[in-house]
């Protein structure tokens, strides 16, 4: 059954036969139910997709609280962590089913207009990491922002760390992990409404 709220032009939530009615971003919106065989084996196609999908849940999973922030610039009507999962599913998974993985290279973890460094580099030193870059085309009062992941341990990190794009050099004083760390950088705006694409830095 669905629920009418506020009238007849009110939200619409619920299920009425084969339709499903939900809101979003302030729209009533109506989809129908799929129709599904469950004898019907998938297509090589489907199961492509299916381990796709998976790949890259599993990958933006732990970011969810992240990304609302450095996708939201690009999302324009749509969830950012749809927006992400969308572009890393077309652009970061390589080889072929069932052999497909993730291209850690081509993972983005925001997204945005602004200019990224020309060169950068991350080094481990004692108590964390030091960032190294040269300040490219940006607005030098951009800020930067770090950001690592550990597949093993599930673990992500990341900082808005207000300092400067024309300064050039940062340590992140992070405890460093006795596994592999994918890292990454990205410059945002200083009044927070862009930010650039990440710039993938990375296994430390």
């Amino acid at each position: 059954m669905a629920e009418v709220k506020s009238g007849i032009n009110g939200e619409v939530r619920g299920k009425v036969g084969n339709a499903i009615f939900y809101t979003m971003y302030g729209k009533n919106i109506v989809r129908s139910l799929p129709q599904i065989n469950k004898d019907k084996k998938p297509s090589l196609k489907q199961q492509q997709q299916r381990q796709r999908m998976t790949l890259v849940q599993e990958l933006l999973n732990p970011l969810k609280e992240l990304i609302k922030i450095t996708f939201a610039t690009v999302a324009e009507s749509n969830a950012p962590y749809h927006v992400a999962k969308s572009y890393n599913m077309r652009h970061a998974i390589t080889g072929e089913f069932p052999n497909q993985e993730i291209d850690w290279a081509k993972v983005y973890v925001s997204a945005g207009s602004l200019e990224k460094p020309s060169e950068c580099r991350v080094q481990k030193e004692d108590g964390g990491l030091r960032f190294n870059w040269t300040n490219g085309e940006g607005k030098h009062n951009d800020t930067l922002v770090v950001m690592a992941f550990s597949p093993e341990s599930n673990s992500v990190e990341y900082r808005f760390t207000g300092e400067l794009r024309r300064k050039g050099d940062y340590f992140w004083d992070m405890a460093i992990q006795d596994m592999p760390m994918h890292v990454w950088l990205a410059f945002r705006s200083q009044d927070e409404t862009d930010i650039s694409d990440s710039l993938y830095l990375g296994v430390i």
